[in-house]
Order: structure tokens, then C-alpha cells, then sequence
């Protein structure tokens, strides 16, 4: 249940910080019929993606623990647009601009969401011990 509370989290934080970043910006759009394709696409890459980013450098984990999240954001936002014909991403500062919208967003996302939503699926507060077995 705790992947399926991590699943519901980052699909909730990713369409909020994918909306942001399609209202902010102009060269950032994302096709209404596809969205909950690049949703999931942008989910799924962002759960692989920052564990993955983060044992690249974990060598330098102190110097580098606030930039894992913007790399990973980074990598989810070029799959996505890679993988899916429903996210555009176009100029540089566009791409940055849009990477630092969605590490934000999630940020925000997870801070008010994250605990709710676990609450919600796991019937707990994610940071109370399981249940004891019966």
C-alpha cells in the first residue's frame, strides 16, 4: 500500500506542477487529450528517476542534496517530452524555467498533499508505525 500512497502523491503533485508550468509559460504546452498519459509518463519517470539521480551523486550527497531534485525534475520533464507527442518543451529558458516550476510544485505538492493522500490510502499518518499484525 505504501507504493500505491507514493503512486497517488506523485500523480497529484505532477499534474499540479505540470499545470503551473504549461499556465507560466508560453513555449510549455501539454494537449488536453493526452494529459493523463504525460502525467503518468512524467510520474513514473520522476519515482525512477530521482533514486536514480540520486545514487549517480551520492558521492557529493552533501554538496549536491538540493540539486538531485532539480537533475531529477530535469530528466522527468526531457523523458516525457521525449516518450510523449503530448508535452512540448521548446528554448532553453523554457527548460529552466520548467524545471524549476515542476521541483518547486512538487515540493509544494507533496508538503501540502503528500500526507493527506497517504493518510487517505494507508488509513495512518505516513509517519506512525503499521498497525501491529493480528
Amino acid at each position: 500500500m505504501r507504493y500505491v500512497a507514493q503512486l497517488a502523491v506523485g500523480l497529484a503533485t505532477s499534474a499540479i506542477a505540470l499545470l503551473i508550468a504549461a499556465i507560466v509559460l508560453d513555449r510549455f504546452t501539454i494537449s488536453e487529450l493526452t494529459f493523463p498519459f504525460v502525467i503518468a509518463i512524467f510520474t513514473v519517470v520522476g519515482l525512477a528517476a530521482r533514486p536514480a539521480v540520486r545514487a549517480l551523486v551520492k558521492e557529493y550527497a552533501t554538496a549536491l542534496a538540493s540539486v538531485v531534485g532539480l537533475i531529477a525534475a530535469f530528466v522527468t520533464l526531457l523523458v516525457t517530452d521525449l516518450v510523449s507527442d503530448g508535452m512540448n518543451v521548446e528554448g532553453i529558458g523554457t527548460w529552466l524555467l520548467a524545471t524549476a516550476i515542476v521541483w518547486v510544485g512538487g515540493i509544494v505538492g507533496e508538503m501540502l498533499l503528500g500526507d493527506a493522500i497517504r493518510r487517505k490510502i494507508l488509513g495512518r499518518a505516513s509517519d506512525e508505525a503499521p498497525p501491529p499484525a493480528a
